[in-house]
């Protein structure tokens, strides 16, 4: 009760530390020079958490900008909480600005409100809340912040070689209750190069579509070269396919006597829940096949995808249609492409299940790719996690989230892949709770202020849990 009180008082300074580090563009770009590795948004961002955290009285540490952390108690043992700066890109048509913090509703509007600049404010003021009350510890308590989990995780490889390893821990970056599994992650790049198309038929010249692997991309924009006499025949085929179609919406625009641009508008989302976005990439690959294209290459790289991979987002068309009963189906994300007149390059998400291995991904990927002509750049792995459910971290857990919500604590599976891969006996925990929509990675992201408070509560009491 004690805890629930100073959360309480401290209200006003969490929705506005929540407000401000919203504002930072953390987007990830070249290096800015020493302890700017990602580029200077992520590292103001990480800069102005940590002076927060120093106003608060806390030790604080800059790890060359590639992460950092607040610690707080003491004794031998670490107890981690992993949470992350960087966000994507904001994509889509914003309702509010992406990077304002606008507060509409109860909502805190923003990229990264709940991936996962939220949980980083909650846990931050979450370990305020221990401090203030004076709770005796006997663990040291470190939130650490990393700068690079959209991308390639180096962030925690420089971190973890450079500090102690925790001996525990829990990243808020997926969803309530308590995540015990979470699914493989493979990245793949295909590519191939071309030359001028061979005949005639329809010339896709150009095709651009997505930002991020991770990302269901929600636009696609084909450049398309066809005979003047059959322009407005191709012109209505794209109009007619996107009919019927929920959600996905189409734009033709003609340039000179032969050439069209066809952009089509889906839904974005994260690559682990395709079943929530709607792929504007495959819905594009579908309907250029269904053209009369030109042979060539670019036409065969066209057709690849849309035969391997078309609407199916669990991998059966790929070769790689796993699961099993821990984790469920696997999903398959294709989410970027970039095709011109001298090739075209695709990259791919992957998540498979727990008790699968990665060479059961990577083989028949491998083998349909060189079938085909396609170069296979990349074939990227991030192992699966599994903490059994009568472990000591989840059952501490699970006691925490039934005292705070009432709620059942279920032990469930994803395909995110957060921190808690990165160190020993970590699983995620929050921030969304069932029956919430998962709003990472889509447009007008938001997390409610009451929500944001529960986080803070909920966080406290799993610090104390965990360290005493």
């Amino acid at each position: 009760m004690e805890l629930r009180n100073v959360i309480a008082k401290d209200r006003d300074a969490i929705i506005s530390s929540l407000v401000n580090l919203v504002r930072f563009r953390s987007l990830k770009a070249s290096s800015d020079g020493p302890g700017a590795p990602f580029g200077r948004g992520i590292a103001d961002a990480l800069e102005h958490t940590l002076a927060l955290a120093k106003s608060m009285g806390f030790q604080t540490r800059n790890v060359d900008g590639y992460a950092g952390h607040v610690e707080y108690g003491a004794g031998k043992d670490i107890v981690a909480v992993l949470v992350h700066l960087d966000v994507v890109p904001a994509g889509g048509e914003w309702t509010f600005a992406p990077f304002d913090g606008v507060i509409s509703d109860g909502k805190i509007y923003g990229r990264g409100t709940e991936d996962n600049k939220g949980p980083a404010i909650a846990s931050l003021y979450a370990l305020k809340a221990l401090k203030d009350t004076g709770i005796k510890l006997s663990k040291r308590i470190r939130i650490i912040f990393g700068c690079d989990e959209e991308s390639g995780w180096d962030c925690m490889k420089h971190y973890l070689a450079a500090e102690e390893l925790p001996s525990c821990g829990f990243a808020p970056d997926a969803m309530f209750p308590i995540i015990g599994s979470e699914k493989g992650i493979a990245h793949f790049d295909l590519s191939r190069k071309f030359g001028p198309p061979q005949g005639g038929g329809v010339w896709v010249k150009e095709l651009r579509s997505g930002d991020r692997t991770n990302v269901i991309p929600a636009t696609a924009v084909a450049t398309v070269v066809v005979l003047p006499e059959k322009r407005a025949a191709v012109a209505e085929v794209a109009r007619r396919f996107a009919q019927g179609k929920e959600k996905i919406n189409v734009d033709v625009v003609e340039h000179g006597l032969d050439t069209l641009e066809i952009t089509l508008h889906g839904v974005a989302g994260h690559a682990s829940l395709p079943h929530l976005a709607v792929n504007a990439l495959t819905h594009m690959i579908v309907l250029l096949s269904s053209l009369d294209l030109a042979p060539g290459a670019s036409s065969d790289f066209i057709r690849f995808f849309a035969e391997n991979v078309g609407y199916d987002y669990h991998g059966t068309l790929m070769g790689v249609g796993l699961a099993d009963e821990v984790s469920g189906k696997l999903t398959l994300n294709l989410g970027v492409m970039d095709l011109n007149e001298k090739g075209a390059t695709a990259q791919i998400d992957i998540r498979y299940p727990v008790t699968c291995k990665f060479e059961s991904v990577r083989g028949p990927i491998a083998e349909r790719a060189a079938a085909a002509g396609l170069a296979l750049d990349r074939a990227d792995d991030k192992e699966p996690l599994y903490v059994p459910s009568d472990h000591e971290l989840i059952q501490k857990l699970a006691k925490v989230y039934n005292a705070e919500t009432g709620l059942k604590p279920e032990v469930i599976s994803i395909g995110g892949g957060t921190y808690a891969r990165a160190i020993p006996n970590a699983v995620a925990f929050g921030p969304v709770f069932p029956g919430q929509v998962e709003l990472a990675h889509q447009k007008d992201e938001y997390m409610t202020i009451e929500d944001l408070m529960m986080l803070t509560r909920i966080y406290a009491h799993a610090m104390a849990e965990l360290a005493v």
